[in-house]
């Protein structure tokens, strides 16, 4: 929806399950951010993908702006690789990275030209193939990293791209 900010994480899929901490290095956390935003613009059918680098209040990540003039749709999506620390359900503590996916940008109903039509699924689901991949997920009871809900649109370094 235009206008509208939301959050998705691949940190933990399903709130009846405990956080997910991915025990991974720092490149490859970084890579695999960059490679799932672009194999999700291969998933959208997008005929182009931009990718900046952002920093927001300390978040550090990518904008991924994807755009079809055969299917006549611009998304823009911000994934940020996030340092976490946490305890495990023994209190044993784990180091890694969560990963949260910023829904800032949907033009128009693109939903209606990708699979299943859902706008977030090729993001969310080249990123949660790929976390999976490293076999590294630890859940945890607990996070000791911030932990706060990013408002994109209070951002003064973010601007939405015009169509």
């Amino acid at each position: 929806l235009a206008g509208c900010s939301t959050q998705y994480s691949a940190l933990n899929p399903n709130p009846e399950s405990p956080a997910v901490i991915y025990a991974i290095p720092r490149a490859q956390a970084w890579s695999i951010a960059h490679e799932s935003l672009l194999a999700a613009g291969r998933r959208y059918g997008a005929e182009s993908v931009h990718i900046d680098e952002v920093n927001a209040r300390g978040f550090r990540g990518y904008q991924a702006t994807y755009r079809s003039t055969f299917y006549h749709f611009m998304i823009l999506r911000r994934l940020y690789v996030i340092p976490t620390s946490g305890a495990a359900a023994d209190n044993q503590p784990v180091n890694g990275f969560r990963f949260v996916i910023m829904r800032a940008y949907c033009y128009p109903l693109a939903a209606a030209h990708v699979p299943g039509g859902d706008c977030d699924e090729p993001l969310a689901g080249a990123l949660q193939a790929a976390l999976d991949a490293t076999g590294t997920a630890s859940p945890v009871l607990r996070m000791t990293s911030r932990d706060h809900v990013y408002d994109a649109f209070a951002d003064p370094g973010f601007t939405a791209p015009k169509p």
